[in-house]
């Protein structure tokens, strides 16, 4: 029987920028705690928006009033209490609604960086374990080679 030894190992594919990418989308896509700091992102700025909108009527009332009069007679109607923001004008909820706001994106953001590095830790991981391997397996094809080179010059003698 005839024994071939091929002169080079084929090649592993290398790393690719695209395939980087991909991954890193699909785990900002898939990590549920990044999903949810999104949506925490999301109620926050719903919430901003709101406390924008509503800063000046704040101090306001709407309900139903009931007076007695002092002949025994009872009148019901509505009231309205409106407050004039002369200088209360909401401006502590609107700063705390953009300070929690702010903090949330800067949260997911962490969040986001640190899945990121992650991937591209274990990535290199890969790159290494592979790099690894290709230089085990040439290692290992070089002492073959040379133990069949011993082995014929064993038989030509």
């Amino acid at each position: 029987s005839v024994w071939f030894v091929p002169e080079a190992l084929p090649q592993i594919p290398g790393p690719d920028a695209q395939q980087t990418e991909v991954l890193v989308a699909r785990v900002l896509e898939q990590r549920l705690d990044i999903s949810a700091a999104r949506r925490h992102v999301q109620a926050l700025t719903e919430r901003q928006v709101a406390t924008q909108r509503v800063r000046l009527l704040a101090d306001s009332r709407v309900g139903a009033a009931l007076e007695r009069e002092p002949d025994g007679a009872r009148r019901l109607g509505p009231a309205v209490e409106v407050a004039l923001p002369l200088f209360q004008q909401g401006q502590g909820a609107v700063a705390r609604a953009r300070a929690e706001l702010e903090m949330a994106e800067a949260v997911l953001q962490q969040m986001e960086i640190g899945a990121q590095a992650e991937v591209i830790r274990h990535i290199a991981r890969r790159d290494l374990a592979r790099e690894r391997k290709k230089r085990e397996d040439a290692k290992q094809l070089e002492d073959k080679q040379l133990e069949n080179k011993r082995q014929e010059a064993r038989d030509a003698t």
